[in-house]
């Protein structure tokens, strides 16, 4: 019950960041102890004051808690880039896959994917650091 509360009040306080558009709690079970919530944030590649660069991140939180623990996943990930233009549609499985983020050498990250990627993974471990720094 204890890791179920934590995880929720943080859970309940993302919901709520400057950053989020649509956010909220779907599965809320603490018999079970399960936790469900989808984001729709968005991920700033550049910022200047002539240009800003950014796409909406779409994606859902499930967490499972148990003997002290808390099995966090991330799922179904997906953007909107340029909406304001010519929106173009991405999911994660198919545009920062190492088929599409890396050259043909496996070197490099490639420009556009690329910063999807980097940004992606980069989100992804600030939440999961953060689940881990709640549960110590």
């Amino acid at each position: 019950d204890q890791v179920f509360d934590i995880v929720k009040a943080y859970i309940t306080k993302m919901t709520g960041e400057k950053n989020q558009e649509v956010a909220r709690i779907v599965v809320d079970d603490k018999e079970k102890h399960e936790l469900g919530a989808t984001f729709n944030e968005w991920l700033v590649f550049k910022s200047s004051p002539i240009m800003l660069d950014q796409t909406r991140m779409l994606y859902a939180l499930k967490v499972n808690c148990m003997d002290g623990k808390a099995e966090v996943t991330m799922s179904n990930i997906r953007y909107i880039y340029e909406e304001n233009r010519a929106p173009k549609h991405y999911t994660a499985e198919e545009w920062i896959s190492d088929k599409e983020a890396l050259n043909k050498k496996g070197t490099r990250l490639l420009p556009l994917s690329g910063k999807f990627r980097r940004k992606t993974i980069d989100r992804k471990d600030f939440l999961f650091n953060k689940f881990e720094s709640l549960l110590k």
